[in-house]
């Protein structure tokens, strides 16, 4: 636990994702092994227990996958309303120029680094924001990353 003090916002909403996934596939497959029970009727009440256990297990898991989403969706709330605003400066970014005596090919990629990283937000400020190619090659990444927030961000800049 000693892990979630370093934590950023984007690290506990990543790993509260792959925990709900996990307890979704532990969930899938209880139900495969109730299933093969049920098929086999003659031995159905030999295992009333199992069926409990594995019946009670999804139900904690299906509660602690609501719990997460909710811790999901508030962390969420949370860093698109207080720490990563549209329409002002993050809370938790420090911005670094781009050096001006690099090629504009080496400057692209410099910005694309720093927005895929998290150093430059996807907003209204970034310097790039009204370079179509340049936003569709981050979010071309981010899609590929499964960086959904990122993807929005990035199409809301796109829409405009």
């Amino acid at each position: 636990m000693e892990d979630f003090k370093f934590m950023t916002v984007w690290d506990l909403l990543n790993f509260l994702k792959i925990r709900v996934k996990h307890n979704v596939d532990l969930i899938n497959l209880n139900i495969i092994e109730l299933n093969e029970i049920k098929e086999n009727v003659s031995v159905l009440s030999q295992n009333f227990s199992r069926i409990k256990g594995l019946t009670n297990e999804n139900a904690e898991l299906t509660m602690e996958n609501n719990h997460f989403l909710g811790i999901f969706n508030d962390l969420l709330k949370l860093h698109n309303n207080y720490l990563f605003n549209f329409n002002s400066e993050p809370a938790m970014v420090v911005k670094e120029p781009v050096d001006s005596k690099k090629t504009e090919e080496e400057q692209k990629k410099e910005y694309f680094d720093k927005t895929i990283n998290g150093e430059l937000p996807i907003d209204e400020s970034h310097p790039l924001k009204k370079n179509r190619e340049f936003l569709e090659s981050v979010f071309d990444h981010c899609l590929k990353h499964e960086e959904f927030e990122k993807c929005a961000a990035i199409k809301h800049l796109l829409n405009e």
